[in-house]
């Protein structure tokens, strides 16, 4: 692929599968393991070349139904935990603003006194 894009094969690049579980959320161990495992069940697959092929299809079917729903469902979940630490941050944000416009608004009232020689004197 870099070679048809006329980059160098030695060229780094992002278009790894474990880069794609990476944006996913995994963690390097979770994406690790992942790779493994899936590398372990196609390794035991073909040692039992001689169970029947319709068993084998399905069960990779199967297989890669689960895992891109549970990549969807963590995909899902660290954006949700993304939002949240978002509106937690938007929500100090607000706070430490209305805590600074009651500051404000003393030192409007304070700066709108009258000094002193303009007050009028009582006789």
């Amino acid at each position: 692929i870099r070679l048809l894009n006329r980059k160098s094969p030695f060229h780094p690049d992002r278009s790894h599968l474990h880069h794609a579980f990476l944006e996913f959320g995994f963690s390097h161990l979770k994406t690790t393991v992942l790779i493994l495992s899936s590398n372990i069940i196609i390794i035991i697959s073909y040692s039992f070349q001689s169970i029947n092929i319709n068993f084998l299809i399905s069960f990779f079917i199967a297989f890669g139904i689960l895992s891109a729903i549970a990549l969807f469902l963590v995909k899902k979940i660290h954006s949700l935990k993304e939002t949240i630490k978002h509106l937690k941050n938007k929500e100090l944000h607000l706070n430490g603003l209305s805590k600074n416009g009651d500051s404000q608004k003393k030192k409007e009232e304070v700066s709108n006194l009258k000094p002193f020689s303009t007050l009028p004197l009582s006789s």
